[in-house]
């Protein structure tokens, strides 16, 4: 597994932040990415292809998981428990 690059590290703490801050919730890629948008340490601002690729990071490390929505075309995102442990050491 490649390391993480600085720009991927930045990123990954908004994103992880968030979603441990949703306490087990779940969230879409269009609301990680407006966290990530309104992080005030993140500069500058990702584009949706930047926070999707580090989205599939999060997901080939397991990170965190997917679940198909049942509504809408959309995959929903919550903090697994490997990403727990890489928010707290990574960061």
């Amino acid at each position: 597994m490649n390391p993480l690059t600085q720009r991927e590290l930045i990123l990954s703490k908004a994103g992880l932040d968030y979603l441990h801050g949703l306490d087990g919730g779940q969230a879409i890629e269009l609301e990680i990415h407006a966290a990530i948008l309104r992080d005030p340490t993140v500069h500058p601002k990702p584009s949706a292809s930047e926070v999707e690729a580090v989205l599939r990071i999060w997901s080939d490390r397991k990170w965190v998981i997917g679940v198909p929505s049942k509504y809408a075309n959309k995959m929903k995102w919550s903090l697994s428990d490997g990403g727990q442990a890489a928010r707290l050491e990574l960061f």
